[in-house]
C-alpha cells in the first residue's frame, strides 16, 4: 500500500544531526508486519528554521526600501538585523529590534546606506519561526511599492 507516513517526534529526536540510515516495517490492524523497506538515507539538520532570513536592497535610481518585520507570536520578540553591500562593506552590523507581540516594525532601511547601490539584509530572530519580514521597495515619489519576502 502506497502512503505517508509520519515519523514519530521520539524516533526523530533520538536521530543524530547528519546522515542517518533508516529502514521501515509496517503492521496493519491485525498485527502483521511487512518486511523491512530498503535503507532510505536522511539528512537530519536540527538548526531551528528561520534562524537567518536574507532579502536584498538597492539604492539606485533614488529607490528608498523598509524592511517591514511582522511579529505572528502573543509576545515582543527581538532580533537583529544587517545590511552589507555586494562588496562586502558592512553597512548594520548586528542592530537590535525589537517587535511587539502580535504586531510588526517597520525599518528603515536604504536610508541608512549611500545611493546607487544594493546589497543583502539579514534579519537574525532570537527566537526561530516567530518573525516574517519583506522589504518593501518604494519608487523615488512614493508612488510605486514593491514588497520582496525576505527567505532563509
Amino acid at each position: 500500500m502506497l502512503g505517508t507516513r509520519a515519523l514519530p517526534v521520539e524516533a526523530y529526536q533520538s536521530l543524530a544531526e547528519g546522515n542517518s540510515n533508516i529502514t521501515f516495517t509496517f503492521a496493519d490492524s491485525a498485527g502483521n508486519e511487512s518486511a523491512q523497506s530498503p535503507v532510505l538515507t536522511v539528512t537530519i539538520a536540527k538548526q531551528p528554521l528561520g534562524s537567518t532570513m536574507r532579502g536584498t536592497y538597492n539604492t539606485f535610481i533614488n529607490q528608498a526600501c523598509s524592511l517591514f518585520v511582522v511579529n505572528q507570536s502573543s509576545s515582543m520578540q527581538n532580533a537583529q538585523v544587517m545590511m552589507v553591500r555586494l562588496d562586502g562593506t558592512i553597512v548594520v552590523a548586528g542592530e537590535s529590534i525589537t517587535v511587539p507581540a502580535n504586531g510588526g516594525l517597520i525599518y528603515d532601511a536604504c536610508s541608512r546606506d549611500i545611493l546607487d547601490t544594493y546589497g543583502v539584509i539579514s534579519l537574525i530572530p532570537n527566537n526561530s519561526n516567530t518573525l516574517a519580514a519583506s522589504v518593501i521597495r518604494r519608487g523615488n515619489s512614493d508612488d510605486s511599492r514593491f514588497p520582496t519576502l525576505i527567505r532563509q
